[in-house]
C-alpha cells in the first residue's frame, strides 16, 4: 500500500469513528433534552404537598447533568485520540518519504519535539512554533535531517560514505631497487 492509501484509510476509520460518536452524542443529548423537558413541565406544575418528591426530581436533574458531563469529557477524550492518531500519520508519512534510518525512532522525536504545533489545513500538515515559524512539515524534516542532531538519521550516501573526511594512509614508496630488477640489470649488462 502506498503512504496515500494508508493515510485515506486511516482518514476513513478515524472519520467514521467520529460521526460513531456524534451520533451517540447527538442522541444521548436529545434524550436529554427529552428528560429535562418533562423534568421543567414538572417543576413549572404547583408543588404537591409531598416534600420528598422535588428532591427525588433534583436528583434526577443532577444524574442527567452528571451523565451529560461525562459524556463529553469521553467525546472529547476520543476527539484527541482521533487528532493524536491524524498526527502520528502525518509524521509517519513524512518520514516514510525522508528514507531516514530508524523511522520510528525519529517520528517519536519529531511527535514529542513538534507535536503541539503541528496543525492540518487543506490535507497539508504545517509546523507552527516560535522556533520555526509556520513551515509544512516536510521542510522541518529536511530542515532537521541537515543539522548536526539529524544527521545521526541520514543513510550514508554512496559517493561520501557516512562523510568521514579521515584520510586513509598511502603505502610508503621505496625507492630503493628490488631484487628482481638487480638480477634484470646484471644480466642485460652481459
Amino acid at each position: 500500500m502506498t503512504p496515500e492509501e494508508i493515510q485515506a484509510l486511516v482518514n476513513a476509520q478515524i472519520e467514521g469513528l467520529r460521526a460513531e460518536i456524534a451520533q451517540q452524542i447527538t442522541t444521548a443529548n436529545q434524550g436529554l433534552a427529552a428528560s429535562l423537558t418533562k423534568e421543567f413541565k414538572k417543576h413549572a406544575a404547583p408543588a404537591p404537598a409531598v416534600q420528598d418528591e422535588p428532591e427525588k426530581e433534583s436528583l434526577t436533574l443532577k444524574s442527567l447533568k452528571q451523565q451529560l458531563s461525562d459524556m463529553q469529557a469521553a467525546f472529547a477524550a476520543k476527539e484527541k485520540e482521533a487528532t493524536d492518531a491524524l498526527k502520528r500519520s502525518g509524521i509517519a508519512e513524512a518520514v516514510a518519504q525522508a528514507k531516514a534510518l530508524a523511522p520510528g525512532t525519529l517520528q517519536k522525536l519529531f511527535l514529542t519535539e513538534y507535536g503541539d504545533a503541528l496543525k492540518q489545513e487543506n490535507g497539508m500538515w504545517y509546523v507552527d512554533s516560535p522556533a520555526t515559524g509556520v513551515k509544512p512539515l516536510n521542510a522541518v524534516l529536511s530542515d532537521f535531517l541537515k543539522s548536526d542532531d539529524g544527521r545521526l538519521f541520514v543513510p550514508p550516501s554512496g559517493v561520501n560514505g557516512a562523510g568521514s573526511t579521515e584520510a586513509k594512509p598511502s603505502p610508503a614508496t621505496t625507492t630503493e631497487n628490488k631484487v628482481e630488477d638487480l638480477l634484470f640489470q646484471a644480466f642485460s649488462n652481459i
